[in-house]
């Protein structure tokens, strides 16, 4: 799944088409001259292609690419209305979906290109004049994103939980995306390198667990076996956004037999990768979150103790030994 990120999306000039993208659960743009922006291999292509009337500018050229290229599933989307208001936040579901998919809900012909949402947060917000840039699609920072944050609590303080797991792991990933990226880098050079997944072959701990990171996705039953043991929730924070939430592996995955729901924990994303990377454990005794001293001052340290959820059914519980052998090779101690 992709680190988090998050975009601003207008449904249309003044939100226009917010009530058909919340009923369609969808995000629409325009544009409807260029049809299957697909057909585009860069965004100077797409600058070139359109008509070059008003607002068929660069601007509209960049939207355009990064709706198609640059959005994933798992991404943030805020609707906004004009520069000054949300009308919605949702997580994206699709890859772009051209007009004439038979998976595309739009029925607007000046709205014609979709991205599939899971809208989470409908209430509106009026953030003050000017708050939003021009642009149609455009990425969101960690300051805009905080301010969000914060009027949505001031205003319906009642989200709380909701807005702490759509918005916990942009904000986190802001402080560590960088070193993350790097070594995750470095750990897809050294299988590219290998040609195949090799554990015994690579001597650095952390690039190993790496190793399995980069290859842990697309084992669905694992993780359908872990959301039902789970109820839907991550064992760390409680977050119940299934879009946002994996299978993590206790002892590395290494064939079928450690797909088992005992060496198993449902993690919000974010943490999944900082349990891979051994930066949080679980201290066996008391069942409570160790964080490395290395997460300080990122928002992390505020899990530290924080008791772990597990499932009532002894079968699914997490394996004591495995937490164990996890712990120990994080170093990590109460």
């Amino acid at each position: 799944m992709s680190m988090a990120q998050v975009w601003k999306i207008a449904p249309g000039q003044h939100a226009d088409h917010w009530e058909m993208c919340r009923e369609k659960s969808c995000i629409l743009i325009g544009w409807s001259a260029l049809k299957d922006y697909r057909k585009f291999n860069s965004e100077k292509a797409v600058l070139r292609a359109l008509p070059g009337g008003w607002g068929d500018g660069a601007g509209a050229a960049k939207s355009i690419w990064r709706f198609t290229h640059e959005i994933k599933p798992s991404h943030i989307v805020i609707a906004n209305k004009g520069r000054s208001s949300v009308v919605g936040i949702g997580i994206v579901e699709s890859e772009y979906l051209p007009p004439g998919s038979p998976k595309n809900p739009s029925r607007s012909e000046s709205l014609p290109n979709a991205r599939l949402v899971k809208w989470v947060v409908d209430q509106p917000l009026d953030l003050g004049p000017y708050f939003f840039g021009m642009p149609t699609v455009t990425s969101l920072g960690a300051k805009k994103v905080s301010e969000i944050k914060r009027a949505y609590l001031k205003t319906y303080p009642k989200l709380k939980k909701t807005l702490d797991c759509l918005f916990d792991r942009a904000l986190a990933d802001e402080t560590y995306n960088s070193a993350t990226n790097e070594l995750l880098a470095s750990a897809k050079r050294q299988l590219a390198e290998e040609g195949a997944f090799n554990p015994a072959g690579i001597k650095d701990a952390r690039e190993r667990i790496l190793s399995s990171l980069v290859q842990r996705q697309g084992q669905p039953a694992f993780r359908k076996h872990l959301l039902a043991a789970y109820n839907g929730r991550c064992a760390i924070t409680g977050c119940g956004v299934e879009a946002v939430l994996e299978a993590a592996h206790i002892v590395p995955y290494k064939g079928s037999k450690t797909n088992h729901e005992g060496n198993g924990l449902l993690l919000r994303a974010d943490l999944h990768t900082l349990f891979d990377l051994r930066l949080v454990a679980v201290d066996v005794e008391t069942m409570r979150l160790l964080v490395s001293p290395e997460l300080d001052s990122t928002g992390y340290e505020k899990y530290r103790g924080k008791q772990i959820r597990v499932p009532k059914e002894l079968p699914s519980q997490p394996s004591r030994e495995a937490l164990e052998q996890h712990r120990r090779e994080s170093g990590l101690t109460c």
